[in-house]
Order: structure tokens, then sequence, then C-alpha cells
């Protein structure tokens, strides 16, 4: 053996172990930085008084309207303006419930509950990234 080789035996697993170090240190920045980026807040645009008149949502480009399908019926709509990959509800202290979409992705209906009493907690997710809104009230 000559003295290059005992030095590289004597380097790699110091080598080793700072390659491990580096790699953890490298997948916990991307991880955080990727986290920042999968979820945001939906903005209401102007009041939400549900069954009476639509909730319109609203994040960068994506247009959420939930409302009453018609008068006489109990069910709710959901209208996006891109094709969503999931939708849950929750009204006051009720358990939340998924939405069921048509024949497309944009067009989301649930049976309303009984009492809207308690404000309104909304997630849908784009893509894989989530938008969430929150209401304190629902009615006025």
């Amino acid at each position: 053996m000559n003295k290059h080789q005992k030095l590289a035996i004597i380097i790699a697993p110091f080598l080793a172990i700072g390659g491990y170090v580096a790699t953890d240190y490298y997948q916990q920045y991307k991880s955080r930085a990727e986290l920042q980026h999968k979820a945001g807040r939906m903005q209401l645009q102007g009041e939400c008084k549900l069954p009476e008149h639509p909730c319109t949502f609203t994040i960068n480009d994506l247009r959420i309207t939930l409302q009453r399908d018609t008068q006489e019926s109990n069910e709710l709509s959901l209208t996006a303006n891109y094709p969503l990959d999931g939708v849950t509800l929750a009204f006051g202290q009720l358990p939340p419930v998924k939405m069921h979409h048509g024949k497309d992705q944009q067009h989301w209906q649930t049976q309303m509950p009984a009492s809207l009493n308690g404000g309104l907690r909304l997630v849908t997710s784009v893509q894989k990234i989530f938008y969430f809104a929150e209401i304190a009230e629902t009615t006025k």
C-alpha cells in the first residue's frame, strides 16, 4: 500500500459522514420550501349570506363560488374556474363533508345542512396545492 491509498482509507469515512449530513440538510431545506408553497388562504369577495346569496372565494386566478342550486332544493353547489382534486366543507360544529363532482371536476355538490349557523370552513386542492377559507358567520 502506498501513501495515497492509506490516506484515502483514513479520509473516506469522514467524507461519507459529511456527505450524509449535507444530504440531510438539503432534504430538510427542500421540504420546508415546498411546504411554504403548498397551501394558500382564499379571500372572500363581498359578503357570504348562504343560502340567499352565493359566496365567492378567490386566490391568484382561482375563483370558487358556493351557492344553493335552486331556492326549492336542499343542494349546495360549488363551481370553480379550474378542475379541483377535492372539496371538503364544514358548517359550524358539524363534521366536515366531502363534496361530490359530476361529469367534470369544476362542478361539485353536496346536501346542505338544516342549520347554517356558526360559520363555514372550506378546503380544496388543485394540482396537490391546498387552499382554505374560513368565515365566522354565513348568515346575518
